[in-house]
């Protein structure tokens, strides 16, 4: 049974991700032609986007995301050729879930010179839950760094949503990004999304 492309046309802006997280490109759809389709990208690191890879693609479209697999047939300049995908999945924003991880991040006041180092407990596309040994006021804004998988240095503004001191010398922190680039948004839905994907694959294996 053949599955519906209709989610990739000419000039549907898309973003590729390699097996580095780092090396995200975005771009832009400029011919289909099965069983490739042909895409323009804004960044083409060679050492990461090489012929006969599979890479991971993401079709931001309305209200949810597309998400498959595709094989890199060829690559001139920054016109790459991919295999059209056997299979993909539509993500809605509602299953943006939440998922546990312990990742520090350096959390900075505007126009502060020092950070104060917390741990960061749950993430998801919208925000995440952290603990920090200071308290900030409710509706805060925040600088806040932090690396996930290691290898993307993620850069955000963190507005702080509830407070709840768990001790003297801790808090419980829960806030939502303010301002965040789409490519580092990507970057954590999609880390987010293969932890969602380790979790039920445990579980099946338990059933």
């Amino acid at each position: 049974m053949e599955i519906s492309m209709d989610f990739l046309k000419n000039n549907q802006e898309l973003k590729v991700i390699p097996t580095e997280i780092k090396g995200i490109s975005n771009g832009v759809v400029k011919e289909i032609t099965p069983p490739g389709f042909i895409v323009q990208l804004n960044n083409v690191d060679k050492d990461l986007l090489k012929i006969g890879d599979n890479v991971e693609v993401i079709v931001p479209i309305n209200n949810c995301l597309i998400r498959f697999e595709s094989k890199i047939n060829s690559v001139e300049t920054n016109f790459v050729t991919f295999s059209l995908p056997n299979k993909f999945r539509r993500i809605q924003r509602r299953e943006y879930t939440r998922v546990n991880v312990n990742i520090p991040v350096k959390l900075r006041e505007l126009n502060a010179s020092t950070g104060v180092d917390s741990i960061m407990q749950d993430l998801s596309g919208g925000g995440m839950r952290l603990i920090s040994d200071k308290g900030f006021d409710i509706n805060s804004l925040l600088e806040a760094d932090f690396k996930i998988l290691a290898r993307k240095d993620i850069k955000t503004m963190l507005k702080i949503l509830r407070i709840n001191k768990l001790n003297d010398k801790e808090y419980t922190l829960a806030g939502e990004f303010k301002e965040i680039s789409n490519i580092d948004k990507t970057a954590i839905i999609q880390l987010c999304f293969k932890r969602q994907l380790e979790i039920k694959s445990k579980e099946l294996k338990t059933d």
